[in-house]
């Protein structure tokens, strides 16, 4: 992993902003340390021949190939993709995010150019 950053963004509204540069296999856990809302996923493939999927788990340390995610996103080779909820998709545990080539809970295949993951959450401790 070359860069995560964790940004608190107006402290008072609790928004916060989780970067992976280089989303890949290695499981970024915990991103707001307890429990959060995501609101907004953006995901910049469009360094990447291959469709990936960003897998994101209520857990606090899952394991990648293990644990089934709670969800799941596929996003086209070449492309940027933005999923946005707007009642937010809660996580009680916490919210944990890899990337993968391969869909479901085995989730085979690391990104040979991972892509840029971004998060906007609202909870937890950032």
């Amino acid at each position: 992993m070359a860069g995560v950053s964790a940004i608190p963004i107006g402290n008072q509204l609790r928004v916060n902003l989780a970067f992976d540069d280089d989303c890949d296999r290695t499981v970024i856990d915990n991103i707001d340390a307890g429990p959060t809302d995501v609101f907004l996923l953006v995901v910049d493939n469009t360094q990447y021949g291959t469709k990936v999927y960003v897998h994101i788990w209520d857990d606090e340390d899952p394991v990648i190939g293990t644990d089934g995610q709670d969800f799941q996103f596929p996003v086209a080779a070449s492309t940027k993709s933005t999923f946005e909820f707007r009642e937010g998709l809660p996580f009680s545990r916490g919210a944990s995010f890899a990337c993968s080539t391969g869909a479901g809970t085995g989730a085979s295949g690391e990104p040979a150019t991972p892509p840029d993951v971004y998060l906007s959450t609202s909870g937890g401790t950032c």
